[in-house]
């Protein structure tokens, strides 16, 4: 579900984009990263996760790992804040993780183009 707001919210900024900014500013934006297969040892590329409330704060060209409650573990690169229920980590699941973005090891998306994971 949070992947369809995610696309849609891409697809409205486009659109504003498209008719030159006639839209207000944005009450949300789009968090995106990098998800990391722990089995594949991989990540898969990165695409939108979530929806985050609050305008966009810009890019920040920091490399992060997060850890929602559910235990998925996810790399960005460009962003800096994300949804309230991720945490920031440097351990666990977080050192594979950051070390597959390092070495760019990226998992082989066998699902035609729509994202993988």
């Amino acid at each position: 579900m949070r992947q369809r707001a995610a696309a849609l919210l891409l697809s409205l900024t486009a659109a504003c984009a498209v008719v030159g900014g006639a839209c207000s500013a944005s009450l949300v934006h789009t968090w995106g990263a990098f998800t990391y297969d722990a089995v594949g040892g991989c990540l898969h590329h990165a695409k939108p996760i979530d929806v985050v409330d609050g305008a966009d704060p810009g890019s920040c060209p920091v490399v992060h790992c997060w850890v929602n409650p559910g235990g998925d573990t996810f790399v960005t690169d460009e962003a800096c804040d994300a949804p309230l229920d991720v945490t920031e980590s440097t351990t666990g699941s977080c050192v594979d993780a950051l070390k597959a973005y390092k070495l760019k090891v990226f998992c082989a998306e066998t699902d035609a183009g729509t994202g993988g994971s």
